[in-house]
């Protein structure tokens, strides 16, 4: 074979060295395995990231006919959730009957929150296909519904300490 004749690109390259051959002190690492982070600094500075926690919301259907639903669970926050039901539910037929003569066929959707106390708070109609009558007379009747305190286990699950409900009324 012939012999390799040096140019100038071989002529300028480094020469490399090879690398000493490993000590029995030196641990071999597997390839596959990489290297440990080392541990984070410990510093003083509060952290800004806030992960987004959307709120929970429970949906209901209240009705002049039928029977009022709710998706509840055999839980502490599920039972719960039937009590805001049934409190609503009451107070709601209350305030229909009373103003009952000038409802007309309709629907609407509210939302709203209860507090700690079992208040309501920031009730609101997000849809509506009803007159005037029905949506004060709903908002009324949701607003002075006698629910009972939330207790502490379901308050410190809750976000902000307050649940969202989403009710459907329908009027037929």
């Amino acid at each position: 074979p012939p012999e390799e004749v040096p140019t100038a690109e071989t002529e300028s390259r480094p020469e490399v060295e090879e690398a000493p051959p490993e000590t029995e002190a030196d641990e071999p690492r597997p390839p596959d395995r990489p290297r440990e982070p080392s541990p984070p600094r410990a510093e003083a500075v509060e952290p800004t990231f806030q992960p987004h926690t959307p709120k929970k919301r429970t949906v209901g259907t209240l009705s002049n006919l039928g029977v009022s639903a709710m998706d509840v669970a055999e839980t502490p926050i599920g039972h719960y959730k039937k009590e805001v039901l049934q409190a609503v539910e009451r107070s709601w037929h209350l305030a229909r009957r009373a103003h009952g003569d000038f409802a007309t066929f309709g629907s609407m959707k509210v939302r709203f929150s209860i507090d700690r106390r079992g208040r309501v708070v920031r009730a609101r109609v997000l849809k509506e296909d009803a007159n005037a009558i029905m949506v004060d007379f709903s908002l009324a009747g949701i607003k002075a519904a006698k629910i009972p305190p939330m207790p502490d286990e379901i308050f410190e699950a809750v976000p902000d300490g307050e649940m969202d409900f989403d009710f459907n009324i329908i009027i037929y």
